[in-house]
């Protein structure tokens, strides 16, 4: 049996926080999937598989048709895909830009997990957990269509959780609300925010390995990321 995690988004600063932390931890293939190739110094078995449109069903099912699976391995998933963009009430904002926040938060994962479960149905289980937002759940003036796409996300993971059951597929989410990026702190620097309380992603990384950890049980949570402790 072995176990194998798989990240999408690996180049990113949330991203690569994940993928540092969970290469502490005894996983035995990693599959790092972004557009661009990102090396980390490791000697755990990585693959880099590159990624095109993931709103595309096809580009997705390419990309996880890399991952061999065998009956008795035990598979993990974690998504950062995702995008804010706009920032104007509803009624100043461009058309499409639903649809488009749509696609980029709601359409991309919706494939990857579509396809994600197939892997896990042909092995002995595993988990799934996806980059929601804490506006999903707090409503915020200016992210109407940001805010509903992740609602609609945190549906999709609550109700795939119901249905993975029967595959012993375990699906989460969790739902930051500042997360610690160069770009956060250029703007946090001019607000009275903290930047010790907002959340590192390597403990993300910490949080997300004990989602997987505890797959069998833990399954069907949005969970809230506010403020750390200082």
């Amino acid at each position: 049996m072995k176990k194998k995690v798989l990240v999408f988004g690996a180049s990113g600063v949330l991203g690569r926080g994940v993928c540092e932390s969970l290469l502490k931890n005894n996983y035995d293939e990693y599959f790092f999937f972004d557009r661009n190739e990102t090396i980390f110094s490791s000697n755990k078995l990585i693959h880099y598989v590159p990624i095109t449109d993931l709103t595309n069903a096809g580009n997705v099912r390419t990309a996880l048709e890399r991952v061999p699976v065998f009956k008795d391995d035990k598979v993990f998933l974690f998504s950062t895909i995702g995008g804010l963009f706009g920032g104007n009430p509803a009624w100043d904002t461009e058309p499409g830009a639903m649809q488009k926040m749509f696609q980029i938060n709601f359409d991309t994962n919706y494939f990857i997990l579509q396809q994600f479960a197939l892997i896990v149905k042909r092995c002995s289980g595993g988990g799934a957990c996806f980059t929601s937002a804490f506006t999903s759940l707090y409503p915020e003036a200016g992210k109407t269509e940001y805010g509903a796409a992740k609602a609609a996300l945190n549906y999709l993971v609550q109700s795939a959780s119901l249905e993975g059951r029967e595959i012993k597929l375990s699906v989460n989410a969790i739902a930051p609300f500042i997360i610690d990026t160069p770009a956060n702190k250029v703007w946090l620097s001019e607000s009275e925010i903290n930047t010790e309380t907002i959340m590192k992603p390597k403990e993300i990384g910490e949080l997300v390995h004990s989602l997987f950890s505890h797959y069998r049980f833990v399954s069907g949570n949005v969970i809230k990321l506010g403020y750390r402790f200082p």
